[in-house]
């Protein structure tokens, strides 16, 4: 008895202050209060002493619940639970069975394509990525190494403009063509004379369709039409060349791409003036040129796409003076439409009708400044005359009226590098003039 002068002290065996009914080593002093739960781990380093069962030390070291055959930092207890011991904490680790997976530093979406690589992380819903980063991920674009392309999101070698918007263009290859009134026609005005053959060196895309009320207004926020209440999908009019151009701006600001203009005041009293045709690598107007070459298509039919005006177009003697929702009639070969009527289409020349005899044969942009800038292709008022495809006309660049409108165009941007500067190279040289009354 440890204490025999205290009869009731139960026993202590090995008189360690221990009563040997709380004593796991009864018979050791050395170990007093050695074990609580007589699991043969010594309280001070037992992480659970009120459980026999609990993990021992040679299990859990730092005792954070892990296991230290599978704890890779068995000294620290903060540390959670990193099952295939790569670094990366199981709940991150999109792959936590395997210590050879990505870790979340080189995968932070876990879509499988490392952040490298992966232009949107925070997204594992593109599993395919985006590999050149232009926002068209690898599953959807035509030339996933580029990413100065275009996006094409149907892979059919037309551009989408305004991709939001629904606009499209068509790409037409470089070409020499005969342009003006060609024999086949029954008859000539003294403006589409001499028929002449026009090389354009560069491949250009230009608008499946004149540019819509609701492209108009998605981005410049405004809808100038008259025939507003024709819809979303006709063509916009009531704006001038001015305008026109200042939408071109826009457009190309929108995808990051080089301004063809330059561009003072907004809205109707916005004024504009070319700083490069051919050379510039963004949106602008179609030259002359390029709107006959897109409307012929390769053929010499009267109108375009047709020899029978009704197929195609939209003029007095079928519109009842309104305008129609843009390709409603049939496409020329191009797949372009409203080459003819509807409403008439802003060129980027100026517009001279003697200029057929001395315009150069290639890559013409027009003639210096004069009164008008060229309108083409005709419209919902007037005859059938007037929509064939030599046919020409003009407004004065600041004009507005309700049987105006236009199409987009823009220089092909892996075309050759020999592009041409708008130059007029004569006093009357409008670059950098404004186009006011």
């Amino acid at each position: 008895d440890c204490d025999d002068g205290d009869a009731s002290t139960v026993y202590d065996m090995d008189c360690d202050g221990v009563l040997t009914s709380d004593d796991c080593h009864d018979g050791d002093a050395s170990m007093p209060l050695a074990d609580g739960d007589c699991d043969g781990v010594l309280t001070l380093d037992d992480c659970d002493d009120g459980d026999a069962l609990s993990t021992v030390v040679a299990e859990d070291a730092d005792c954070d619940g892990v296991l230290t055959l599978d704890d890779c930092d068995d000294g620290d207890a903060s540390t959670v639970y990193d099952m295939d011991c790569d670094g990366v904490l199981t709940a991150e680790d999109c792959d936590d069975g395997d210590a050879l997976s990505i870790a979340v530093a080189d995968d932070g979406d876990c879509d499988g394509v490392p952040t490298a690589e992966d232009c949107d992380d925070g997204d594992a819903r593109m599993p395919l990525g985006d590999m050149d980063c232009d926002g068209v991920p690898t599953v959807d674009d035509c030339d996933d190494s580029d990413a100065s392309t275009v996006t094409d999101m149907n892979c059919d070698g037309r551009t989408d403009y305004l991709a939001v918007h629904g606009g499209l263009m068509t790409r037409i290859e470089a070409q020499t063509f005969e342009m003006g009134c060609t024999p086949r026609a029954p008859s000539c005005q003294t403006d589409e004379s001499p028929a002449h053959f026009v090389t354009l060196t560069n491949d250009f895309y230009i608008g499946e369709t004149e540019v819509t009320q609701g492209e108009y207004v998605a981005m410049m926020g405004w809808n100038p039409s008259g025939f507003g209440t024709c819809g979303s999908d006709c063509p916009v009019e009531g704006t001038s060349w001015d305008m026109a151009a200042a939408f071109a701006n826009a457009v190309s600001d929108s995808e990051g791409l080089e301004r063809c203009y330059t561009c003072t005041g907004s809205d109707v009293s916005v004024n504009c003036a070319i700083e490069a045709t051919y050379g510039c690598d963004g949106y602008r107007l179609p030259t002359e040129a390029e709107w006959e070459a897109a409307a012929r298509c390769g053929e010499d039919t009267l109108y375009s796409g047709s020899s029978e005006v009704d197929e195609v177009a939209w003029h007095s003697g079928n519109s009842g003076d309104i305008t129609h929702a843009v390709a409603s009639k049939a496409s020329n070969e191009c797949g372009l439409f409203d080459m003819g009527g509807n409403v008439w289409e802003w060129g980027q020349d100026w517009l001279d009708e003697g200029y057929y005899s001395s315009s150069p044969s290639i890559d013409p942009v027009g003639p210096g400044a004069r009164t008008s800038r060229v309108v083409r292709g005709g419209s919902a008022w007037v005859g059938p005359e007037d929509c064939r495809v030599e046919s020409r006309s003009g407004s004065v660049p600041w004009g507005r009226t309700h049987t105006i409108g236009f199409r987009l165009a823009r220089t092909a941007p892996d075309g050759p590098d020999d592009h041409m500067e708008f130059d007029t190279g004569g006093p009357d040289d409008d670059e950098g003039e404004g186009d006011g009354p």
